[in-house]
């Protein structure tokens, strides 16, 4: 990575004149999550030095190279900020302020001698041909296989009923209500909610704000370990305690339908 000394300090440049800058609006998501830079850093592994580098825009602190942008996806996508508009803006400001975009070094183009000397072989050309085709033949055989597998796992056959006298109606386990209401205190809460292992939904609730969610089997919701306490769960309009699991920045607490009050 090289620098323009005839430049400012980068810190002091802007990706767009009258708007935030690429650190600015990364910092802004942050916050709005309620995390620090620590748990961004724990997060990702990215250190502390680095991280305040991208907040404040001076790209020439970071390593270079690939790594910068990895470490700008990495940040935008912990903070939910969209990975390629992130890269894009750094790149642009990275120009700006003067610092090299080569990533990886360029390919050299091969030499081919024709003076009959040094002339590959037929044989050889022929060999390797086939060793390339056999190998991509290869890989097309175990991605299939791989998704055959995957897809008689996931499609379960579907059973035809037996005609038979139908019994008196009762209410089955998954035909009682089950909701659970999410609803913020008096802050702001990012939360990330998946429904069933499958539906993620994410959001921030504003300060009395609540969302209900009916899943079938279970529920897992996700959020900043700073923010324990700010908000309550109701499964079916009652309020519902649990001790919420810390990995990291984030907490999560997990609800199954047999949690539900009686």
């Amino acid at each position: 990575m090289t620098l323009n000394l005839s430049e400012g300090h980068p810190a002091e440049k802007k990706a767009h004149p009258g708007t935030a800058t690429l650190g600015e609006r990364l910092r802004h998501a942050r916050e709005a999550r309620g995390l620090t830079l620590r748990d961004i850093s724990d997060e990702t592994r990215i250190s502390l030095r680095h991280l305040e580098a991208i907040e404040n825009d001076d790209y020439a602190k970071l390593p270079g190279g690939i790594f910068n942008r990895s470490f700008i996806k990495a940040y935008a996508r912990t903070v939910g900020f969209d990975e390629r508009e992130a890269v894009e803006l750094y790149l642009q400001a990275a120009r700006e302020q003067g610092l090299s975009m080569e990533d990886v070094p360029p390919l050299r183009t091969p030499t081919v001698y024709t003076d009959g000397q040094t002339t590959q072989s037929p044989l050889a050309t022929i060999l390797l041909s086939v060793a390339i085709l056999a190998i991509l033949s290869l890989g097309v055989y175990a991605v299939l296989h791989w998704y055959q597998r995957r897809t008689a796992v996931t499609v379960k056959p579907q059973v035809q009923p037996t005609p038979s006298v139908a019994p008196t109606p009762q209410a089955s386990p998954s035909q009682t209500p089950f909701t659970i209401e999410v609803r913020a205190r008096s802050e702001p809460v990012w939360i990330r909610a998946r429904i069933d292992e499958a539906e993620i939904f994410e959001a921030i609730l504003q300060p009395n704000e609540s969302k209900a969610f009916t899943p079938k089997r279970d529920l897992r919701i996700e959020f900043s370990r700073s923010k324990i306490g700010a908000f309550d769960v109701l499964i079916n309009g009652q309020p519902y305690q649990s001790t919420p699991k810390i990995e990291g920045g984030l907490a999560s607490i997990a609800i199954a339908r047999a949690d539900r009050p009686q």
